[in-house]
């Protein structure tokens, strides 16, 4: 089942690559969504709202992933850069290293848990560089 849960990740950062953060038929409806802020929430419409606050802060958002990891059968790693400009400013965040952790249940993400630093997305994995 990992090689699937690691299919479905890579589903999702192919239309985040692409600045599509608007799908959500790969997330369970109770959803806990721990955003790069540290909020955290439960459900799509939480998540999406989430996002949303993010986004539009940002022009020019732009996820690369560097490595799927599959941690278990039921956890998918994603290390990430990312870059962007803050909105009306114009003025630029820069690039920075960071992860996803997805948590899987019967082909859903259950958890997802965004990480704007690389060492504290591979602890949360229980891995180290």
């Amino acid at each position: 089942m990992s090689q699937a849960n690691v299919e479905i990740v890579r589903s999702i950062h192919e239309r985040w690559a692409a600045g599509d953060f608007s799908a959500s038929e790969w997330a369970d409806s109770d959803i806990e969504f721990i955003g790069g802020d540290g909020r955290a929430g439960r459900g799509i419409s939480v998540m999406a709202d989430m996002w949303r606050d993010w986004l539009k802060a940002m022009d020019d958002f732009a996820v690369m992933p560097d490595e799927f990891v599959d941690v278990s059968d039921d956890r998918v790693l994603v290390l990430a850069r990312f870059s962007g400009r803050g909105k009306g400013s114009g003025a630029p965040v820069g690039e920075f290293l960071g992860g996803s952790l997805f948590n899987l249940k019967g082909g859903k993400v259950v958890r997802l848990a965004l990480f704007t630093d690389r060492q504290e997305a591979l602890e949360a994995a229980g891995l180290s560089e």
